[in-house]
């Protein structure tokens, strides 16, 4: 272990009361989304902190990503927001249209009526440049970051991990976060002209993979020394596009717990109040996600009827059973106000601390 002054990078102040905490080594297997926002969160509250990537470069794969005002929130805990907004979109709205004929189905507000509710914006951004911004970030506060560094095997019991060079290196923690021409233009046939218009200027076409991980009964190991976080213990479908937010919620709450800890014996305990406190609002999400894949995905006919009469009227209607009870909310989900208040005006910092401050009283 170390005094925290020597593991605070400069320009970076010992976080909460004057009391001090533990600080952890901590090796963090992944530099994605996930990894390098845990990394980041690490250093802030003084940790020691080791990133390791397996691939040769440092990169993400994807096109555009939604950050929605909830992760903007651990976004500007983590120092990153200012950058990531230059490079973002600010989109007005979210919009439904029927794929045959463009008609307008409903609309969501963003842009200032984000900003308004939860004191944040919506923003939509290229993968990559959000990878690249939290990469800047986590060299800035002093995280140690390795590529082709492929972990080969995993110790549990004595935290460390050897990598396929032979070498081996040991910590007080380990985070889990590694985690996925002609012919198309047939396929869109019969579809609204400005979607014709689109796919000209397309020259190539890659299949977009989507994965869902079944639900796993823990992200922590028996030890309670590795934690899994991201993609690594909750991959969900795209559908209500959260699955990069869960992942940097994941790692500012990990922060917090982690960082609570006054000896190293309390780390077990602390990352079982992340899971804790994770779980449920991550099932939440991936089983919305899932539904919304159902909903929005159908083929034309009375189902597809009563989903669009949901979401042109803005409200969850009474159907004949066409609809179960949950399709018809997933149906027009983005306009309830009790889900949308739930799912971007929520504080992960601030929930944590709450949660933390409950077991130790």
């Amino acid at each position: 272990m170390t005094t925290m002054n020597e593991c605070l990078p400069s320009g970076i102040e010992e976080n909460g009361s004057s009391e001090k905490s533990i600080v952890f080594h901590v090796l963090v297997v992944g530099a994605g989304l996930s990894g390098l926002s845990t990394a980041i969160g690490l250093r802030l509250a003084g940790h020691r902190v080791t990133v390791l990537e397996g691939a040769s470069q440092f990169g993400e794969f994807g096109v555009g990503i939604q950050v929605p005002p909830n992760c903007v929130k651990a976004l500007k805990k983590l120092g990153v927001f200012e950058n990531v907004a230059e490079q973002a979109t600010w989109p007005l709205s979210i919009t439904m249209k029927r794929w045959k004929d463009g008609q307008l189905l409903g609309s969501t507000p963003l842009g200032s009526d984000m900003e308004e509710k939860y004191n944040n914006p919506y923003l939509l951004t290229y993968r990559a440049d959000l990878h690249q911004s939290l990469l800047n970030r986590c060299r800035e506060v002093g995280a140690e970051v390795f590529a082709n560094s492929f972990v080969q095997s995993v110790n549990a019991d004595h935290p460390s991990v050897k990598l396929v060079d032979g070498s081996t290196l040991n910590a007080d923690i380990l985070v889990g976060a590694d985690a996925p021409p002609a012919e198309i233009r047939t396929i869109f046939d019969g579809w609204d002209p400005l979607i014709h218009r689109l796919l000209e200027k397309v020259s190539t076409c890659r299949q977009w993979k989507t994965s869902e991980l079944e639900e796993i009964p823990r992200w922590i190991s028996e030890s309670g020394k590795i934690v899994l976080v991201g993609d690594s213990a909750h991959a969900m479908l795209p559908f209500l596009a959260q699955g990069a937010a869960m992942a940097i919620e994941d790692s500012v709450v990990l922060v917090e717990c982690l960082s609570s800890c006054k000896t190293v014996e309390d780390a077990p305990d602390r990352l079982r109040l992340y899971e804790t406190t994770r779980r449920e609002r991550v099932r939440i999400i991936k089983s919305g996600a899932r539904q919304n894949a159902t909903v929005w995905h159908c083929a034309d006919g009375p189902f597809q009827e009563a989903r669009d009469a949901i979401i042109r009227y803005g409200k969850d209607l009474p159907t004949d059973g066409t609809l179960s009870h949950e399709e018809a909310v997933a149906a027009n989900r983005w306009n309830n106000p009790a889900f949308q208040e739930w799912l971007f005006g929520f504080d992960a910092v601030l929930n944590a601390k709450e949660i933390i401050l409950k077991r130790e009283l």
